[in-house]
């Protein structure tokens, strides 16, 4: 599977979607694989995880946190680090706690008491979307995730976290969004990243303290007519842009000063 992924330098109901969960034997294994990250999560948690069931994930956070929002966060980010360890032995696995993950910081809740853990959480969750290994064995599941990752960086408090690191995760997923394999397996996900990007592109909150983001949004948004999507099956490979820069500071900023011809002295 060939997808293109833009290093950038420095939204919405999504509908519901079944992500394959692993077997018991791929769950132990990934376990295994994933080493001192999973070691570190409370037996309950780990438990729910090898289950594969995103909503068991959930409710264990929960049950843990007690509902304290900044809990919550902590033990989604150790759910989210956990999965990205087992990414390539157990893709479905991962990308089943990874949504969940992302689920827990995308609440209002969570997102306005701990951004950074919400930035980290849709990080991890963009990397793992949009690993082929994941998309090769849900691609359906990859796209919710995309959109999902997309919608948390575009909250204001998030983005101005990172712009950097939040601008690469809306161009994974504008990606992930034009794979041939996700789109023909969730059609609305192109559609629903494109107006999360929109959207964050106009927000008066977000280009208020970043002047440029508008144009590194616009830039990630005008790949779209420039990409056919691709995916394992047909071998498509997409054409490969300039990234979009992010803004400048003063410190950026060069003038080349360069001589006038009418008043360069004449040639002896």
């Amino acid at each position: 599977m060939k997808i293109r992924h833009f290093m950038v330098l420095g939204m919405m109901a999504v509908s519901a979607v079944a992500i394959v969960a692993p077997t018991g034997q791929q769950a132990a294994q990934a376990m295994q694989s994933s080493g001192s990250s999973m070691n570190t999560l409370p037996p309950a948690l780990r438990a729910a995880m090898m289950s594969g069931n995103p909503e068991s994930i959930k409710q264990a956070i929960r049950v843990l946190s007690g509902g304290d929002p900044t809990r919550m966060a902590s033990l989604a980010q150790s759910v989210a680090s956990a999965a990205t360890g087992m990414a390539d032995s157990n893709p479905a696995g991962a990308l089943s706690a990874v949504s969940a993950a992302l689920d827990v910081v995308n609440s209002p809740d969570v997102k306005t008491v701990a951004a950074d853990a919400a930035l980290s959480v849709a990080v991890s969750a963009s990397n793992i979307s949009s690993n082929p290994s994941v998309i090769s064995a849900s691609p359906a599941g990859a796209g919710e995730v995309a959109v999902t990752a997309a919608q948390v960086v575009s909250e204001p408090g998030v983005y101005n976290l990172d712009p950097t690191a939040a601008l690469n995760v809306m161009s994974n997923s504008n990606s992930v969004a034009n794979v041939d394999s996700v789109a023909a397996a969730s059609p609305t996900v192109r559609s629903r990243v494109t107006g999360i990007l929109s959207d964050a592109q106009s927000n008066i909150d977000m280009n208020g303290l970043n002047s440029g983001s508008s144009d590194s949004i616009a830039a990630i948004l005008a790949s779209n007519t420039q990409q056919g999507g691709g995916d394992g099956d047909s071998g498509t490979t997409t054409q490969t842009q300039s990234p979009p820069e992010a803004p400048p500071t003063g410190d950026d900023i060069v003038v080349i000063l360069e001589p006038n011809p009418s008043q360069a002295g004449s040639p002896t």
